[in-house]
């Protein structure tokens, strides 16, 4: 038994008479006689009361027309969510991303992605660590915000560069060098840094630290725990007199 066997009974019962629904499907009307036929004899009980003058649905025609209505509209529904999920227009997006992604890149693109795409269930998932980030082919996110982690590969993973920032440093009000327009940072060597913590295979990690050995700059008073940037580092810096190493898409911000 197969679907269109239901819309060939549908049609029959709809129009009763074979001629019209034979017009109506497209089909030679020997032919759909007897596809109704082996519908019936499948069933194992008729659902029409034919002569040669007319066409009757039996109460188990009612009955299966009524079914067969309902299972006809969701399966017209089911191909349709189903084209609609393949096409991005509904379904489920899981995004993975870093920390330092909120606070402009993700809600930036959410923020369009939910005007184009109303019907799709949008779910995030931090990815904090390296061996989260690891986990990335075997684990069910459709997309995922990185900031360069090295063991990423374009062998593996479809990447595209959405954005590009340089380093700054924060300082306190009351450093000789917070009025200036830029700061060569060997003239900070003796000064004390906050870093993010060191996260081995990701380039914005690596890039951070390698500056600070290119500069001779040993003095690293704290490797900041938890999420990496946080506003709550400015006010802790300040007040310990220290230089924060991060990116200008946070300090501007501020």
């Amino acid at each position: 038994m197969e679907l269109r066997h239901f819309k060939y009974f549908v049609a029959v019962a709809e129009e009763l008479h074979f001629g019209r629904a034979a017009g109506r499907l497209n089909i030679a009307q020997p032919s759909l006689s007897k596809q109704i036929q082996r519908l019936e004899q499948e069933l194992g009980f008729p659902l029409f009361y034919r002569t040669k003058q007319r066409v009757e649905l039996l109460d188990a025609g009612h009955v299966f027309l009524d079914e067969v209505r309902r299972i006809l509209r969701q399966a017209e529904n089911a191909v349709e969510s189903a084209r609609r999920s393949h096409t991005g227009q509904s379904g489920r997006l899981l995004i993975g991303f870093s920390a330092s992604a909120t606070l402009e890149v993700l809600p930036k693109i959410l923020r369009k992605y939910r005007r184009l795409y109303r019907n799709v269930m949008v779910q995030l998932s931090e990815i904090a660590t390296i061996r989260d980030a690891e986990l990335l082919l075997d684990s069910p996110l459709s997309v995922g915000f990185l900031r360069s982690p090295s063991f990423v590969n374009e062998e593996s993973f479809c990447i595209e560069r959405i954005l590009r920032e340089p380093f700054v440093v924060a300082l306190p009000d009351s450093h000789p060098a917070a009025k200036q327009d830029s700061v060569r940072i060997k003239t900070l060597a003796g000064e004390l840094f906050i870093v993010p913590p060191r996260q081995p295979e990701w380039d914005y990690s690596d890039a951070i630290f390698q500056i600070l050995r290119d500069n001779g700059i040993e003095r690293v008073a704290q490797e900041a725990r938890g999420d990496w940037p946080s506003r709550d580092w400015l006010p802790v810096a300040s007040a310990l007199h220290l230089c924060l190493l991060l990116l200008a898409i946070y300090v501007s911000q501020e």
